[in-house]
């Protein structure tokens, strides 16, 4: 006699077809979107890329790193990441021209891994990766060969990992080998009191450091003078940040550049806020967001940072946040003003810092400790 399947199980397995057509049928969009994006690339094709890669050759050749005089940020061929970041980059140098296109399918399944294990439901995940592979952000940044794809999986394990200090703090430090901003969220970590994971950051940061000192690659001097000299990028029309975008909307020079020192100011009072008053993971996901925007200079593809709030705010329902990503797609790059890759940083800012705050009363174990809490807590237990 044969049994019929129950009702349940064959719902599942409905659900599992379902599910596996949706993903085979997002995975051929994002494949039509990015292989064309590259496609269509001409001077930019992997531009940032080689910009590592030839550091990395004049390193092994005993040539300096770094130009000598001011440079002007913005161009292919300026290297200012810190000197260890090279690392990373040489097992890509050694294959030649093959490198651009290993590092480039490095990226994208970065990008595909960090959508994959973003502590958020299944269907948010998929609409994750698929309007990132639709958005120019991710499009532009694979093209250039940026790193952006690699710190967006960096941020969504520091995200998973964020009641694990020891992963937490490597991540944290690798991101900020890779480049600086990420260091912001060891700032939020020590006023969290969470000193285990700023430990294991610095600690990471250390053994890095050393790991390049040994193979030549330790001239943090330079690296800094290089950031200290390189020209202002305020009147570069690439350059989101506030200040430039203020200026290209008529603001003069002086003024942006005081309007772009109060946007630093104000950024960093949110980390104390974030740290000090909200829950964690609203809090987390602010740090990194205000880490895009700290600096005067701020590039289309670090948009790309936003994804993560945008999917922690559509699992509490905020449906409406889904026009920061959908201002970003290719399609429409032609027909939105420049200001929706400047504007959309302060919209998500705010949007954490009201549903985190709503969320606040509900979390209260969540919240970050106080010393005095530490001290009472120390004098209550048994010797």
């Amino acid at each position: 006699m044969t049994v019929a399947p129950s009702r349940s199980a064959t719902d599942e397995r409905s659900r599992r077809i379902m599910l596996g057509l949706i993903v085979a049928f997002v995975g051929v969009i994002a494949v039509a979107y990015i292989g064309f994006g590259l496609s269509a690339a001409s001077t930019t094709l992997g531009c940032d890329y080689n910009t590592y890669a030839d550091a990395a050759t004049r390193h092994l050749n005993g040539e300096a790193l770094y130009p000598a005089g001011v440079a002007r940020t913005g161009e292919c061929g300026l290297y200012q990441y810190p000197p260890p970041f090279l690392l990373f980059v040489l097992p890509f140098a050694a294959l030649g021209g093959a490198g651009l296109w290993v590092w480039i399918a490095a990226s994208t399944a970065a990008f595909a891994l960090a959508c994959a294990i973003l502590p958020v439901q299944p269907w948010i995940r998929i609409a994750i990766f698929l309007l990132g592979a639709m958005g120019w952000p991710l499009i532009f940044g694979l093209r250039i060969g940026q790193v952006v794809p690699f710190l967006f999986l960096l941020s969504a394990l520091g995200w998973r990992w964020l009641d694990r200090p020891a992963p937490l703090g490597l991540v944290v430090g690798i991101g900020t080998i890779v480049k600086v901003q990420p260091g912001l969220v060891i700032a939020w970590l020590v006023l969290r009191l969470n000193l285990r994971a700023a430990a294991a950051a610095i600690a990471t940061i250390a053994v890095i450091g050393v790991a390049g000192l040994v193979v030549g690659l330790g001239d943090l001097p330079t690296f800094l003078r290089v950031l200290g000299q390189i020209s202002s990028a305020t009147d570069l029309a690439s350059n989101y940040a506030i200040g430039a975008s203020a200026h290209r909307l008529g603001l003069d020079l002086p003024s942006a550049g005081i309007l772009q020192a109060a946007n630093t100011v104000a950024m960093l009072g949110l980390v104390v806020v974030a740290a000090r008053w909200m829950p964690k993971v609203p809090g987390y996901l602010l740090v990194v967001t205000i880490s895009q925007i700290l600096s005067p200079i701020v590039w289309s593809h670090y948009a790309l940072a936003l994804l993560l709030p945008v999917a922690w705010l559509l699992e509490r329902r905020q449906w409406w946040i889904l026009v920061v990503p959908l201002s970003h797609l290719w399609l429409l790059i032609a027909m939105v003003p420049e200001q929706v890759y400047t504007a959309p940083y302060y919209l998500v800012i705010v949007a954490l810092l009201v549903v985190g705050w709503r969320e606040r009363a509900a979390l209260a174990d969540d919240a970050p400790p106080r010393p005095e809490r530490l001290a009472t807590a120390s004098r209550a237990e048994p010797a």
